[in-house]
């Protein structure tokens, strides 16, 4: 008898879905917008969600959770103002 493991690919969301919370809780309402951004091995079921318009991100489980339909953000990476290359302009001249 072959025993399957269980592997990420069998998860219901991917980091970059958008999802919508299904129930309230004590920081978050139904209904509100979100974002996937980690997904871990350990615990399948749940993930890192970071909703619109809240500070930090939380840990949802997947039955707490739907799909948007049509809406994947991508994971975007913070780039700070000082480390975009820039010139100095002389503004006295």
């Amino acid at each position: 008898m072959k025993v399957q493991s269980s592997t990420m690919s069998n998860q219901q969301f991917q980091v970059g879905d958008r999802v919508r919370a299904q129930v309230s809780t004590g920081f978050v309402q139904a209904g509100t917008l979100g974002t996937v951004r980690a997904m871990y091995p350990v615990m399948p079921n749940a993930y890192e969600i970071k909703f619109d318009r809240q500070p930090k991100a939380w840990l949802m489980w997947d039955d707490e959770l739907e799909h948007v339909a049509g809406q994947v953000q991508k994971p975007r990476k913070h780039i700070m103002a000082r480390d975009v290359p820039h010139e100095v302009v002389d503004t006295t001249a």
